[in-house]
């Protein structure tokens, strides 16, 4: 089980004292939490940072939501867009990005909780063996025996030199460094990973991504299928027309393999920076009626962006002290 740390953590615990828990919901203000997961997994041998519990805490989370929090479905979410329902107490709503294998599983444990989630899929993965390019890195920092990575300059880019210890840092400065590069350099920033580390990740036993029938059988158990891109693109970072092309290609395909258009897209990587007024018309032209950023904060009521929505991240490393406090102190830690 996860450890108290931090600054957060003791603030966690501080509003977790048992004479201020029961004023937690009372206290809370009308508005709208979304909680966002990537995998649930005991284990992976490739990018741990995409793991957001294990699957003993995600029970516990479950149980937890099920009892202290409304949780609205997309379905719920596209009214309160629309401005047909109206909040007057706290929500929340729980969704997963990417599609990786594990998802269904997941799926199937919300089921069990009677608990609706949004899986945003990325539609050019969905039934691959593909190894994306943060999982790539995340397998050339974790399993090297280097001390120091060094990498050519791409353009007017580096070089780079990072030491591999601690490891979750120096996948950390890797993720950051990758995702400022320009698109037509990031394969190539990768394979120089690959290279300066003398190790590449290698086929899993399973494939990383859900096929389609996993999404179709998530689908069939209640829960909204959303869009996240074709191939994961920075959309920012790229021309419109290629925005376009992303999200057709992506709502096109999640219609001809479950029976219908998803509705609500999911930005990849979500920051501020990543998408732009442009990428919000280009969502809207292609049918999308809302879309979810990933920075961090509650949604308001009312006045809140249809087209960014704010979204928090679930860590592996935060306590159950911390989980339980951002659901029952949202204007405190959401």
């Amino acid at each position: 089980m996860p450890i108290l740390t931090g600054k957060r953590e003791l603030l966690a615990r501080a509003l977790g004292h048992r004479l201020l828990r029961p004023l937690g919901r009372a206290l809370a203000p009308p508005g709208l939490i979304v909680l966002t997961y990537h995998r649930v997994s005991d284990y992976v041998t490739l990018d741990d940072g995409v793991v957001s519990a294990s699957v003993e805490e995600f029970e516990w989370q479950l149980s937890f939501v099920k009892k202290s929090i409304r949780v609205l479905s997309g379905e719920e979410i596209l009214r309160l867009v629309s401005g047909d329902l109206h909040l007057t107490e706290p929500a929340l709503c729980i969704t997963f990005d990417d599609g990786y294998t594990d998802n269904l599983d997941a799926g199937r444990a919300l089921h069990r909780h009677g608990l609706p989630a949004i899986f945003f899929v990325t539609s050019g993965f969905i039934g691959t063996d593909n190894i994306t390019h943060w999982d790539r890195m995340a397998y050339a920092s974790k399993f090297t025996e280097v001390q120091t990575l060094n990498m050519p300059a791409l353009g007017k880019r580096g070089p780079w030199k990072i030491p591999i210890t601690p490891r979750d840092l120096a996948m950390r400065e890797l993720r950051n460094i990758y995702f400022e590069l320009a698109p037509e350099l990031q394969e190539a920033f990768v394979h120089s990973v690959e290279v300066a580390a003398k190790v590449a990740a290698k086929e899993e036993s399973r494939p990383s991504f859900m096929g389609w029938e996993d999404v179709r059988t998530l689908h069939s158990l209640g829960h909204m299928i959303g869009a996240h891109t074709h191939t994961h693109p920075i959309m920012a970072k790229i021309s419109v027309e290629e925005q376009t092309r992303e999200l057709t290609l992506c709502r096109d395909l999640i219609a001809k393999e479950i029976g219908s258009p998803p509705r609500i897209l999911a930005y990849p990587n979500g920051k501020t920076w990543t998408f732009s007024a442009q990428t919000k018309d280009v969502a809207r032209e292609c049918g999308f009626l809302a879309a979810f950023s990933f920075y961090g904060g509650r949604n308001p009521p009312v006045g809140f962006d249809a087209y960014d929505l704010r979204r928090g991240w679930v860590s592996r490393s935060e306590s159950r002290e911390l989980f339980r406090a951002r659901i029952s102190f949202p204007q405190f830690l959401a």
